[in-house]
């Protein structure tokens, strides 16, 4: 390389950091990162700090790193001063990629004009730019694999010409040993060039070579992996906790080394290919670009061809075979190659021309990708909500018992252990099964009367299970679309935060309240709910309504505590709101709930579901209460806000509302589908009475007051027509 290329690419370095210190993030990610931030403060692979193989290498220089970050901001958490330890890392390497990559395309035989280039080109790819500034191993990992290969690139170019051992075989043989200890994943693109340099050497009779190549590279696994086994307990200890790790990978994650079809290998493709470039318009247009530069590369030079393979296709291979690809991130070595191969197809439109398109385009990327990258510095979803719950500890009498859905559990376990690590006073949510929900449901029914935080996956509905007064919304952080796309993967990066107190009322089983409780597996023909025993008259709503899958009336019967209240049949196609009156002694008694029952009772030998158990309500008799009558969907979750669901109607639908000698105001908020290209009107009637007429247009929110005189008249009916 010249003084001016150099030139460029330090220059190129430079921007790349400066860029990147503005987006440092302020809390870590996931369990990879947590694990990471455990293993600088107390290395011990046994506890996961970090997660097997151990990452040795990787923890000494994020050591370092996380160091000069205390000394530089003394002021900063805990937290903030582990993610920026271990993201600082993950820059300056990123920095340091851009000599790594030209000097590999120059090993390849690239000029130093277009290598400079192509590693601009791939600095300013939207995953390699994205991932620089996440606290994870996978890029100090990619630039420490292309400096070997890079290496070991130019060494052969040297052997060709001198017959001593290259001094660049020998450094390059060293770090594929010692890259392992960094992540293990690069011996994928490091192991297969250097065996070549080997097998090329014995080819050639170099005895002598090989067996130094080979003991050389062997030192830099032992530098890592002796320290390693001794603090892990020794070999037997380690293998054993390898395996453990490596049956945890194999399951629950789709991979095509344990469903090999074509289904998930072009779903593979897909995300090794096209997923890194989602962020701009044209993935491909790209990758035809990269099949260009091949050709261009291919046509030119069959040992280079022959190299360029070596380095790719061993690692691909691995990352389609064994890695869960959703998560974008372990494609970043495609990258290289993909954006080197696509900068050199431009050298069809001359030596300046393409070299012009190849910086505007990386120009381009860096303005579409960077203020994503700054999103994603304002910290993750998971750490927020802790954050907030943080922040709200102070004013509890009592440590809160803390609960967690089973998805939530997996993305923020190990974040509240790092944070217990810190004093804190909340113990970690267990895992347990499916239905966290109706764990919950018997801590109430216990006795206990401590509120509880729970921390649900908010596209899950769980907490449809509880009286709606008692479950308070504290946040849900999501990472915005972009954000989500850089990431990808399965895993819950979402996280909602509610506070619960002790519940009025609650279901059980048998409910069809939300699509979540209705996919519970349950007695088809039995619904059970738990009101708080109370001294006051109490009125019950429920709805059912009959499915039709068989043709015939069902009579449906409520009990309280094994009393039957009433009975009554329900018609083929029917829907009704029922009304229980229970008087002040039905809901005595010495235990903190009372149960009440719903029973169908369908023809004999009936085995599916024929009536659904879908709204449930109880207060006071004096307190005003709805529920939904005929003309109304099932219910449907609103992706949008948590907690919040939304029932579809056309023409007529029905709302009941319970009369108790006093005005009541009805508020009703909706949306017309985007399907309509004009608003439509809407009535809204209480027998004869006209409440409101209003055309609804996009969404609307609408508020009428109701004498009770009107509602009397109405029989307690309200009418919405569109």
């Amino acid at each position: 390389m010249t003084r001016r290329h150099l030139a460029c690419l330090s220059l190129a370095a430079l921007i790349f950091v400066w860029l990147h210190a503005w987006t440092v993030p302020r809390t870590l990610e996931d369990e990879d990162s947590v694990n990471m931030a455990l293993g600088v403060e107390d290395f011990d692979v046994a506890r996961y700090a970090p997660h097997p193989p151990g990452y040795p290498v990787y923890i000494a220089l994020a050591k370092g790193s996380t160091a000069t970050v205390r000394w530089l901001q003394p002021d900063w958490s805990r937290d903030r001063r582990a993610a920026a330890g271990l993201a600082w890392l993950s820059i300056l390497a990123g920095a340091a990629g851009l000599f790594a990559v030209a000097a590999l395309w120059r090993g390849l035989g690239v000029s130093p004009g277009w290598a400079t280039v192509a590693a601009i080109g791939t600095a300013a790819a939207p995953l390699y730019w994205f991932t620089a500034s996440r606290p994870l191993t996978d890029v100090p990992g990619l630039v420490a694999g292309v400096a070997v290969q890079a290496a070991l690139l130019h060494g052969l170019r040297q052997r060709s010409v001198h017959t001593s051992l290259p001094l660049a075989l020998v450094i390059g043989s060293l770090g594929a040993g010692v890259a392992i200890g960094l992540r293990s994943q690069t011996m994928w693109m490091t192991l297969p060039l250097l065996t070549l340099v080997c097998g090329s050497l014995l080819w050639h009779r170099q005895w002598r070579h090989t067996l130094v190549l080979s003991a050389v590279s062997m030192v830099g696994v032992l530098i890592w992996f002796v320290p390693l086994v001794h603090l892990t307990g020794g070999l037997t200890e380690y293998l054993t906790i390898l395996r453990g790790q490596g049956q945890h990978d194999f399951s629950g994650v789709q991979m095509l080394a344990t469903t090999p079809n074509w289904t998930v290998l072009r779903s593979g493709l897909e995300y090794t290919l096209l997923a890194p470039w989602q962020l701009t318009t044209l993935p491909w247009v790209i990758v035809a670009m990269a099949c260009v530069g091949l050709g261009r590369i291919v046509s030119g030079d069959r040992r280079t061809s022959v190299l360029l393979l070596v380095l790719t296709v061993p690692y691909m291979a691995f990352h389609l075979l064994f890695h869960e690809v959703e998560s974008v991130r372990y494609a970043l070595p495609t990258v290289t190659v993909v954006a080197g191969l696509a900068v050199l197809a431009l050298g069809y439109l001359g030596t300046r021309g393409g070299r012009l398109a190849a910086v505007s385009a990386a120009v381009a990327s860096v303005l579409m990708v960077h203020p994503v990258t700054t999103t994603y510095a304002t910290g993750a979803p998971v750490f927020r909500v802790i954050d907030d719950i943080r922040a709200a500890r102070p004013l509890q009498p009592a440590p809160p018992r803390l609960e967690a859905h089973h998805r939530a559990w997996w993305a923020t376990s190990r974040a509240l252990d790092w944070t217990s690590r810190a004093g804190w006073d909340l113990a970690a949510p267990h895992l347990v099964d499916t239905h966290e929900s109706l764990r919950l449901v018997e801590y109430w029914r216990s006795g206990a009367t401590a509120p509880l935080w729970f921390l649900s996956d908010p596209q899950r509905e769980d907490l449809g299970r509880f009286d709606p007064a008692s479950a308070m919304h504290m946040q849900t952080y999501r990472w915005p679309i972009g954000v989500a796309t850089m990431i990808g993967g399965r895993r819950a990066y979402d996280v909602g935060g509610w506070q619960l107190t002790q519940p009025q009322w609650m279901l059980a089983t048998g409910w069809a309240t939300t699509s979540e409780l209705a996919s519970e597996r349950s007695d088809p023909h039995r619904a059970t709910a738990f009101v708080r025993r109370h001294d006051a008259a109490t009125m019950v709503m429920v709805g059912v309504r009959h499915l039709d899958t068989v043709p015939a009336p069902v009579t449906v019967t409520a009990t309280v505590d094994g009393y039957e209240v009433e009975s009554w049949v329900l018609e083929s196609g029917g829907g009704v709101v029922r009304w229980l009156t229970l008087p002040a002694d039905w809901l005595s008694g010495q235990d903190p709930y009372a149960t009440i029952v719903l029973s169908a009772h369908p023809p004999t030998g009936t085995t599916e579901r024929v009536v659904a158990f879908d709204q449930f309500d109880a207060k006071p008799i004096t307190t005003p209460m709805l529920g939904l009558g005929r003309g109304w969907s099932s219910v449907v979750a609103d992706q949008r806000v948590p907690g919040r669901h939304w029932r579809q109607k056309a023409g007529t639908a029905e709302i009941e509302v319970l009369e108790t000698g006093q005005s009541v105001r009805l508020t009703i908020e909706g949306e017309l589908p985007d399907t309509f290209e004009q608003g439509r009107p809407v009535l809204i009637l209480a027998g004869d009475h006209l409440l409101n007429r209003f055309v609804a247009d996009g969404s609307f929110h609408r508020s009428v007051v109701i004498t009770p005189e009107i509602l009397r008249d109405a029989g307690g009916r309200i009418s919405i027509i569109t």
